[in-house]
């Protein structure tokens, strides 16, 4: 028996390799990846943004009154966040 990586539920795999119990945890698991991956790609745009922000003669603070390096900070950090989840959906 073999769990499934992405709902968890126990089934009996056809090979060693298999880590879906069915087409569709498969598929699930696929736009995951690419809804992390496209979540990736605007997190780096404004990680880029705030890099700039941060060189600028003038910066200004967001709404939450947070500077561009605490802006940096915070984008940096869900970054981290996306990239662990993209791995444990690749490892699993």
């Amino acid at each position: 028996m073999k769990d499934c990586s992405f709902c968890g539920k126990s089934f009996i795999p056809s090979s060693a390799t298999r880590l879906y119990c069915g087409g569709k945890c498969k598929r699930a698991a696929e736009f995951e990846i690419r809804r992390v991956n496209a979540r990736m790609e605007v997190l780096e745009s404004e990680r880029m943004r705030h890099e700039m922000a941060m060189e600028a003669e003038h910066q200004l603070n967001d709404w939450l009154g947070r500077s561009p390096a605490q802006q940096l900070e915070a984008v940096n950090q869900q970054i981290d966040r996306e990239r662990i989840r993209l791995l444990a959906i690749i490892n699993d």
